[in-house]
Formats: structure tokens, C-alpha cells, sequence
């Protein structure tokens, strides 16, 4: 696997400025094609690679973004990095580290929701203004941070509108019928996303800088609020019983969302935090979200209220199993898929899942671990030490246990009620993939 991540600085800015655009330029072009073919620069192009570049804002990226095409990695991140004269470029990990744990089928399913989804939500983005719309494209991964468009698709799994799809598909509706609630509940998502990056100071979301970094903390709030007014517009566009019906569920599950952030934070100062504690936020915090997703085409469609509920049902205890997995990922997580450092979760000392099942467990390492909770700061070593202990007294194992469970309860629920039959496998599969997934 590839794994290396490093950083690397090539000064140009001593050299006269306008003989300096095309010089630098060839040399970037000479640099990146070289060290791609495995000549030694001190570069490692592999993939999650960091690259800073001192590189003049005025000047043309073409030749830059040429010299990566050539090479194949027309999915690199060009960017000027906020008001700095340097060019921030990431190599994003290789298709055989971030997407090797797709099946065909959920791929086929994530597909064929996107298909249906991504211009809808394109579109819905392009009407806000435009000092508000380039941060948010930029936040959906389709362009830098200028405005620039990327090639290939980009931006997350979109796991919240295929559900949102395969649930109007499994009362027999057609996809497009989901549309408006898929667009919503990705909105609320994104948004939610770029507030707990503020939240969590987090310096970096699908291997690039995030919304606060770039624009700073103060666009990113208004940003993120923009964001969320708008899935209530897209929502609310046409105004129909199924659809006011829509809205008061994704409203209901944004404030249960909040909620579940609001008790994530207070969490964290808490000495003594149940296990029950940290269900009960997991499901405020992704299960509402979630179970809202799983239940929103059905919704739209007009569905039996049994129907409904079984879906959301569905929904909630796959936010559970999803949170798990993330808290899974939080310490154990490989960075180079993740795109966030390795025991993240730990060095912001969160009461996570598996620290919770350790924490409340009795010993030598319990004890341990509390202590090394309860100090400012925790170093590389004490992560990795407090790493050692949850795995010592049963906390991964406890979590992927749970998880497993809530997928075998998501897809019960869905068996409980008359569904079409291909939508409820392909319902399966993506429990399935949400659970496991390792990124």
C-alpha cells in the first residue's frame, strides 16, 4: 500500500519575477513528470501527496495542470492557497486505496443515485450568490478554490442521496421522484460538514484544505448557513403535501442533528460518560440525518406510513453502525484513505465509541487511559499508547461488533415490510458497504 505522505517547499520567489513565470513553470513540469517515473527528488508522487509550491497568484496554472495530465493524475488538487503566493497541489490517493472496497454493485447503486442527483444539486448550488456559491463548489470537491472547474467527478460518497433514491425506489416510485429530497438532505449534510470542520479545526476534509482554512472561519459559518437555508428552498420549490411533509421531517432531523453535536461537544468535558450516553448522541448526531435520508423518496412518494417508519427504522440504525465505523476510523483509520491524520480522534480526546466501551470497563488500562484523557494535550506517543489500551480492553472489538449488529437490525427493518425487492437488496448492499467501508 501506499502510504507516504510528505511535504515539500520549492522556493522560486528569489528570482526575478518576470523571467521567473515561465522558468518556474518548466522546472515544475520537469519536477513533476521526473519524479512521477520514479527519479529521486525528495518527492514522493504516489499518491496523498502534499506538495506547496511558491508560485506567483498571477500566473497561469495550464502549464502545471498539462505537466499532471501527462502523467495521469488529472485528479490532482491545483489551487492558490487563500491570499498566499504559492500553489497548494495533492495528489489524492490511487484508485486501489480509496475505492478497491467498493463491490460493482454499490458502485453500480452510488452511480446510478449520482447520475440522478449531482445536477440537480449542481444546479440548486449555482443560485446562490456568487461570493457564496464558489466556497460551497469548492466544498463539493468541483472546483479550486478560485473557481476553477476539475476534471472527473468529484466530492463525497453520496451515500445520503442514494438512499434517498432506493427509498422512493422501494415503494415503486421512480428516482426522480426522490430528487428534491436527495438534493436536501445532501445540502444539510455539506453544511453540517463545514461547521464541524470549525468545530473540530479540522485543517483538511477529502485530501485538501477545508472551507475555514481557505476562506476563513467567519465566510465558513455564513457559507455553511447558506448551504442549509438552501435545502429548505430546493425543498419547498413546489409546495405539495408530500413535500411540506418532506420538509417537516428534514427539519425534525436537523435540529435532532444539532442536538447530537451539542451533546458530542458537552461529551467531551464530562468525567463520566455512559455508553448509553454515547448511543443516545450517535443517534442524534448521524442516526436522525440518516433515517430522514432513508425515508425521504418514500415520503415524497406518498408511501403507507408502516412503510415509512420501517424505513426509518432502516435509517437510524444505519447511522448508528455508520457512526461506529467512523469512530473505528477516527483512531485506526489509514490517513492516506481517510485524508485525516491517524488517531485524529484521540489527540482531540474525544469520547468516542471505543474510548467510551474502555473508559467504562474496570483495570489497570482503564485507568491508564483516563489519565492520559485527562491531560491538555496528548503527544504521538501517548496516541499511540492510548490507542494500545482501547484495543487492549475491548474497544475496537465492542465497536466493529456493534456495527455489524446495527447493519443486521437496518436490514431486518426493511424485511419487515412489503418493498420492492431489487431496491431492498440494493438497500442491503449499501449497509453493508457502509459498515465496512474503511474510508
Amino acid at each position: 500500500m501506499r502510504t507516504l505522505i510528505r511535504e515539500t517547499r520549492i522556493d522560486f520567489m528569489a528570482m526575478r519575477r518576470n523571467a521567473l513565470i515561465v522558468s518556474a513553470a518548466l522546472l515544475l513540469i520537469a519536477v513533476f513528470s521526473l519524479a512521477v517515473r520514479g527519479l529521486n527528488f525528495g518527492i514522493d508522487f504516489t499518491g496523498g501527496t502534499l506538495v506547496e509550491v511558491a508560485y506567483p497568484e498571477s500566473a497561469e496554472l495550464g502549464p502545471l495542470r498539462a505537466a499532471l495530465h501527462v502523467e495521469g493524475f488529472d485528479d490532482a488538487v491545483v489551487q492558490h492557497f487563500g491570499t498566499a503566493r504559492e500553489v497548494l497541489v495533492r495528489l489524492p490517493p490511487r484508485d486501489d486505496l480509496s475505492k478497491a472496497e467498493l463491490s460493482d454493485e454499490v458502485r453500480r447503486v452510488l452511480d446510478r443515485a449520482g447520475g440522478v442527483v449531482r445536477p440537480a444539486l449542481a444546479e440548486a448550488v449555482d443560485r446562490l450568490p456568487a461570493e457564496l456559491a464558489i466556497p460551497a463548489r469548492y466544498h463539493f470537491g468541483w472546483t479550486d478554490a478560485q473557481g476553477v472547474a476539475l476534471p472527473g467527478e468529484r466530492g463525497g460518497k453520496g451515500v445520503r442521496a442514494a438512499l434517498a433514491v432506493l427509498s422512493a425506489e422501494a415503494v415503486g416510485a421512480a428516482p426522480v421522484v426522490a430528487t428534491p429530497g436527495a438534493v436536501a438532505v445532501e445540502l444539510i449534510h455539506n453544511y453540517s460538514l463545514i461547521h464541524d470542520d470549525i468545530v473540530d479545526g479540522d485543517v483538511e476534509r477529502r485530501h485538501r484544505a477545508t472551507v475555514w482554512k481557505v476562506y476563513g472561519t467567519d465566510n465558513a459559518v455564513i457559507i455553511g448557513d447558506a448551504v442549509m437555508a438552501l435545502a429548505f428552498e430546493v425543498l419547498l420549490a413546489e409546495v405539495t403535501p408530500p413535500r411540506a411533509a418532506a420538509a417537516a421531517d428534514l427539519a425534525r432531523a436537523n435540529a435532532a442533528m444539532i442536538a447530537g453535536q451539542s451533546m458530542d461537544m458537552t461529551l467531551h468535558s464530562h468525567i463520566n460518560v455512559s455508553v448509553a450516553d454515547c448511543w443516545r448522541m450517535i443517534s442524534l448526531k448521524t442516526g436522525a440525518l440518516l433515517a430522514h435520508a432513508s425515508a425521504v423518496g418514500a415520503i415524497l412518494a406518498d408511501a403507507p406510513a408502516a412503510t415509512v417508519s420501517a424505513l426509518r427504522r432502516f435509517g437510524d440504525e444505519l447511522g448508528r453502525g455508520f457512526q461506529a465505523t467512523d469512530d473505528l476510523l477516527g483512531i485506526w483509520g489509514r490517513p492516506e484513505v481517510t485524508g485525516k491524520p491517524a488517531g485524529n480522534d484521540l489527540r482531540e480526546r474525544k469520547r468516542s465509541l471505543p474510548v467510551t466501551v474502555a473508559l467504562s470497563s474496570d483495570g489497570a488500562a482503564a485507568t491508564e487511559l483516563a489519565d492520559l484523557y485527562s491531560r491538555e494535550h496528548l503527544d504521538d506517543e501517548a496516541v499511540a499508547r492510548a490507542t494500545a489500551l482501547i484495543e487492549e480492553v475491548g474497544g475496537r472489538a465492542v465497536t466493529a461488533a456493534a456495527a455489524r449488529r446495527c447493519m443486521e437490525n437496518a436490514i431486518e427493518a426493511v424485511a419487515s415490510v412489503d418493498v420492492d425487492p431489487a431496491a431492498g437488496a440494493e438497500l442491503a448492499e449499501l449497509a453493508a458497504f457502509i459498515v465496512d467501508r474503511d474510508y
